[in-house]
């Protein structure tokens, strides 16, 4: 029979609810709990992971926006990798790299650069920013050859820089700034890039020390070198930069076409060759002249 609540005057919930006792159970009788199944591991977990950016790669042509799709197939694939997320062979060699010539990076900063970066193929003559934009990226250069070049008011072209393996290469001031650039930078050969936003670069620079102490080596090293140029090669004749450039970067000369390292010299064509050869066109005595006057 119910018991009455002696406040309400009703019923008692606890008469109501009808609670039947434990049965008694044997250790023989019990079901032995079955262990959580584990998340595939080995060949499986790559095949899934590949099979995964597989069908991303898909979507981000259809959609065009392969840093939208990447950050999708890290999601889809995160059960699968855990945290720490699976290096290919092209980016272990980039985080070795950098770590053995620049600063050690920690394993978290590893996986964020991993997470954030996209690998990009691209053919020579490709432009990978154009006068007037806004550099968004910074580009690390695993193979092939990249170059940067301004126009003059006279329509003169003229080259700034060649970066090749190894090199991380950008629009300085347009990149740090947010301004818009007044440089071309140009695949000059089939390379194979590596490229990290602003955005997330920023984003990792205050979250890891190690990827903040990276980046700031790598600036000191690029800084170095362009008050090098600046500050001694420029004052100096054509020909004497040509014996720089075949002691410090004879693979440049050798790689980079005639009329870029003519522009880069600040010289024509036909002088630059005078300069390979040793002889002295019309032209350079008539310039040298003037200058004398």
């Amino acid at each position: 029979m119910p018991t009455v609540d002696k406040v309400t005057g009703n019923p008692s919930i606890r008469s109501i609810i009808i609670i039947p006792p434990s049965p008694t159970h044997h250790p023989s009788s019990l079901t032995p709990t079955p262990p959580p199944l584990p998340l595939p591991g080995g060949l499986v977990q790559e095949a899934i992971i590949v099979c995964t950016y597989c069908v991303v790669y898909l979507l981000s042509v259809y959609f065009n926006s392969a840093a939208y799709c990447n950050d999708i197939a890290v999601g889809i694939s995160w059960p699968f990798v855990w945290y720490n997320f699976p290096l290919n062979h092209f980016m272990k060699e980039i985080l070795e790299y950098l770590s053995e010539n620049y600063w050690q990076l920690s394993e978290t900063a590893m996986n964020y650069i991993v997470r954030k970066t996209d690998e990009m193929d691209v053919k020579k003559k490709d432009i990978l920013l154009k006068q007037g934009e806004i550099c968004r990226y910074v580009w690390f250069v695993k193979k092939g050859l990249l170059r940067s070049y301004g126009v003059s008011e006279t329509g003169k072209y003229f080259s700034n820089w060649f970066m090749k393996e190894n090199d991380v290469a950008t629009s300085v001031i347009s990149f740090f700034r947010e301004e818009k650039t007044e440089e071309v930078i140009e695949v000059a050969e089939d390379s194979h890039l590596c490229r990290m936003s602003r955005k997330d670069l920023f984003i990792g620079l205050a979250k890891y020390r190690s990827l903040a102490m990276l980046t700031l080596m790598i600036i000191i090293k690029y800084y170095c070198q362009s008050r090098l140029l600046e500050s001694s090669l420029r004052r100096k004749e054509p020909e004497q930069i040509h014996q720089y450039l075949l002691q410090q970067h004879i693979e440049l000369v050798q790689r980079v076409p005639e009329k870029h390292l003519a522009s880069f010299l600040g010289v024509s064509e036909p002088t630059y060759n005078g300069i390979k050869t040793g002889k002295k066109t019309k032209t350079d005595a008539k310039i040298k002249k003037k200058k004398e006057k």
